[in-house]
């Protein structure tokens, strides 16, 4: 955690659970089942990146569910902001969180499997 006000972390709680909600909502069976891991946001709040559990999709439809929450951008901010929870929304960038194969892959290293 790199210095963050209170400000800041109560808003990137709030969002993380808001736009699970709202990707939820959508109506997309693809985006649906989507898992919002966190969000990180800049200290100023004007911009925030999504991290959505990578569940080992292919590169292309990773792409197909960067293009669609790209799409429902404005619908997810929408729904954030109907709540009193945030009361300025930032631009939102969504990544695939890779941490978990990461982990994996380095305890196979340590365990001595390749």
């Amino acid at each position: 955690m790199a210095d963050k006000s209170i400000r800041v972390l109560r808003a990137e709680s709030a969002l993380t659970e808001l736009v699970g909600e709202a990707i939820g909502s959508l109506g997309n069976e693809m985006l649906n089942s989507l898992s919002v891991i966190k969000v990180e946001s800049s200290r100023g709040l004007s911009d925030a990146t999504v991290y959505i559990m990578d569940e080992n999709f292919s590169d292309s439809e990773k792409q197909k569910i960067l293009s669609g929450l790209k799409k429902s951008s404005s619908y997810i901010a929408r729904y954030c902001t109907a709540t009193d929870a945030i009361s300025k929304m930032p631009k939102l960038t969504y990544r695939f969180d890779d941490s978990l194969e990461k982990e994996r892959r380095l305890e196979e290293i340590l365990s001595g499997k390749k």
